[in-house]
């Protein structure tokens, strides 16, 4: 459905002003954060999430949204940190267990994202952990095509997406 221009911009104009109301306020941070994030501000939603993360005690939610506009912005150094800090609270019990397939997927975007052989095959690693037991989703199999041809396998590309073709999606 269409969202209202007007009430996009109200909303963004709210979170803007508790952003800079309450400069110390994680959770302040990380919606205006986020909504940026949402409304294409790419770069100016990433230094919000960042902000948030630097005055401690952000949500995974966040972390998550953090390191995955990390990545995308190209900065996969800034990103693994934060998903080293969410395996770490995975493992502790610390974070719900709910949030395992999202860490395996940022581990394999922080991977694929240095682009070495070695990282390209330890992304399709992570990638496969993300859906233990069940059928690859097509995003998945789309970003494994992606390593394939990174790694000189055109033919192993082509047989992911030909399997993605038969299935109909």
């Amino acid at each position: 459905a269409a969202v209202n221009p007007k009430l996009r911009a109200s909303a963004l104009a709210h979170l803007k002003a508790a952003a800079e109301q309450l400069p110390d306020v994680v959770e302040a941070q990380a919606r205006y954060g986020v909504a940026l994030i949402l409304s294409q501000e790419l770069n100016l939603g990433r230094q919000y999430l960042q902000n948030a993360l630097r005055l401690g005690n952000a949500e995974p939610q966040y972390q998550v949204w953090a390191a995955w506009s990390m990545v995308q912005a190209g900065y996969p150094e800034e990103a693994e940190p934060i998903v080293e800090h969410l395996r770490n609270g995975l493992s502790q019990g610390r974070i719900s267990r709910d949030l395992e397939a999202t860490v395996h997927l940022l581990s394999g975007e922080v991977h694929q994202a240095r682009r070495s052989p070695a990282d390209l095959a330890k992304a399709v690693a992570e990638f496969e952990r993300s859906y233990p037991g069940k059928t690859p989703p097509p995003a998945i199999l789309l970003r494994m095509a992606q390593i394939d041809v990174q790694l000189g396998k055109p033919d192993s590309a082509l047989k992911r997406i030909d399997a993605l073709r038969a299935s109909g999606q």
